[in-house]
């Protein structure tokens, strides 16, 4: 759910949404998890979106308060119990050795560690994960256990204890990468591609023999999760991981241990930061004028930020030379005019260094983004709400070294879009999600080292261009929301490139059809896991 500038269009915004939720899941059968709830006013507010229809649907809620659980009307209250210890040793075996009991050398040593967890399922699935790395002798393991009874602490000190164990026994080129994990928010997914390039942006990836940097830093990330440190939140359709989470107190651990060792700061409204020596920044806040322009100049004097190297919003873009990375967000407007000329992105030509940039609007964009020019020097592209015609695209095709291009809803508007011959010769991945286009014209001549090929909530669109399944590099085409003509083309493209001979097509189709209206698209979405899909090998 988009969060809106003023209270009164939020509020709006919400009962539209849990009207449309009551809409979407009246008449089926559903499941509802809700995870952690810390407040019955929630359920108070969210009763009414959730249709009785006596059709065996159910609400599952976690919390860790009871009275929340008590809150609920004709609801069964299971209260968990800390592990007995046969239950501590199955679960710990199971995360160690794959299976329900200790090898005979192990198990004396093996019960001494699991009564030290005192019943905590995270403590023993995270001692468990450290142990699974260590080597399995009763030496070391002694080690371990020793470690873990030196003092006697209440429950929630023992599992903090713990948790500081399997920290400490990270191998160094881990410990960086992990508490830098702490400066995204508490409860808040974690997109990996975002999380490898501050990795690598910070130095903390080493290459590897003749793995590329990106394959290294995603061995870097399957350590931490293979050790029950990190939490996979949401995979891709190829099974890698798209995003991740952190344990609530696992979060406390990074922040904790960043705060000792000076590690990363957090800067709160108000407190003053010194910024000149600053590599790095992330500006969070929302846009109120020239309030706001007066308030980020105060704090970070752009002509003394010579090194930086990442960003995330900010004027005078010509002065930071050695910009890497740039994601600018434009938010719903205030009702006093902006003045745009703050906003202008005329100097991102100057930015010679400028790989990855994020344009995003939430309101209509204005005219100058009309003509804009980009660095040649940009590799990844995402555009969302600019309202472009089709026309400027030639700026984008004209990029020589553009791999990535996302265009998200409202990128461009039009129903045409027809490629000129010469562009694009170096794109790998092509996004269109949520675009009004109607008549997409291409050939293989047009986008001649496509690879992936991912078309979401284009309703509009009538068909793929056969042209596209003659590129020689394409290898996946994956639908999403899409109509039934769009379908219906990817599998003549597929089966057109199979009777040639070409079987490294992969299609993946999800096949429940809706109409791509701006509030279904945010609760399909949010329902995404619930719907069925197919994938056509």
């Amino acid at each position: 759910m988009h969060k809106k500038e003023t209270h009164g269009r939020h509020e709006e915004n919400t009962e539209g949404l849990k009207e449309l939720l009551y809409k979407c899941l009246k008449g089926r059968k559903y499941l509802i998890v809700m995870d952690d709830v810390w407040d019955d006013e929630i359920l108070d507010e969210l009763r009414r979106s959730f249709p009785n229809d006596e059709n065996r649907s159910r609400i599952m809620l976690t919390t860790r308060l009871e009275q929340v659980g008590l809150h609920c009307p004709r609801s069964y209250l299971h209260r968990m119990h800390f592990l007995n210890e046969d239950e501590s040793c199955s679960l710990f075996c199971e995360k160690v050795f794959g299976e329900n009991s200790f090898p005979p050398e192990l198990e004396i040593v093996g019960k001494k560690i699991c009564r030290n967890c005192r019943g905590i399922p995270l403590s023993i699935v995270v001692i468990a994960g450290l142990l699974s790395k260590a080597t399995k002798t009763h030496h070391e393991w002694e080690k371990i256990a020793e470690n873990m009874s030196s003092v006697i602490t209440s429950n929630d000190e023992q599992c903090s204890k713990i948790l500081d164990l399997s920290y400490n026994n990270l191998p160094h080129h881990l410990k960086g990468c992990y508490l830098y994990m702490g400066i995204f928010p508490e409860d808040s997914d974690i997109p990996v591609s975002l999380l490898f390039k501050l990795w690598i942006a910070e130095r903390f990836v080493k290459f590897m023999g003749s793995k590329t940097i990106e394959d290294a830093a995603e061995e870097y990330l399957l350590d931490l999760v293979q050790r029950s440190l990190v939490m996979v939140s949401e995979e891709s359709s190829r099974g890698k991981i798209k995003a991740c989470k952190l344990h609530d107190l696992l979060r406390n651990l990074c922040t904790n241990e960043a705060r000792r060792g000076n590690f990363f700061h957090v800067s709160s409204h108000g407190t003053p930061l010194d910024v000149r020596c600053l590599r790095r920044t992330i500006i969070q806040g929302k846009s109120d004028g020239s309030g706001h322009r007066a308030r980020v100049k105060g704090e970070i004097p752009v002509i003394v930020l010579e090194n930086l190297q990442t960003l995330s919003v900010l004027e005078n873009l010509k002065r930071i030379p050695n910009l890497k990375k740039l994601g600018v967000s434009y938010s719903s407007p205030p009702e006093a005019p902006l003045d745009w000329g703050y906003y202008r992105l005329h100097n991102l030509a100057r930015l010679h260094k400028l790989e990855l940039l994020k344009i995003e609007f939430s309101m209509p964009s204005p005219s100058f983004l009309r003509n804009i020019t980009f660095p040649t020097s940009l590799r990844k592209l995402t555009l969302e709400g600019c309202c472009l015609p089709w026309e400027d695209m030639t700026i984008i095709g004209s990029l020589s070294n553009l791999q990535v291009l996302k265009l998200k809803p409202d990128a461009f508007k039009g129903p045409e879009w027809e490629p000129i011959e010469g562009e694009f010769d170096q794109l790998k991945y092509l996004l269109l999600d949520g675009l009004d286009l109607k008549h997409w014209r291409a050939e293989n001549i047009h986008f001649p080292k496509l690879r992936q090929l991912v078309i979401r909530w284009c309703s509009s669109l009538e068909m793929i261009p056969f042209g596209i399944g003659e590129i020689p590099t394409l290898d996946s085409i994956e639908l999403l929301h899409c109509s039934p003509i769009v379908v219906t083309s990817a599998k003549e493209i597929k089966e057109e490139q199979l009777n040639m001979g070409n079987d490294f097509i992969r299609l993946r189709v999800n096949d429940c059809y809706q109409l791509n209206t701006r509030k279904s698209r945010m609760i399909l979405e949010a329902t995404a896991e619930a719907n069925s899909g197919c994938i056509v090998s």
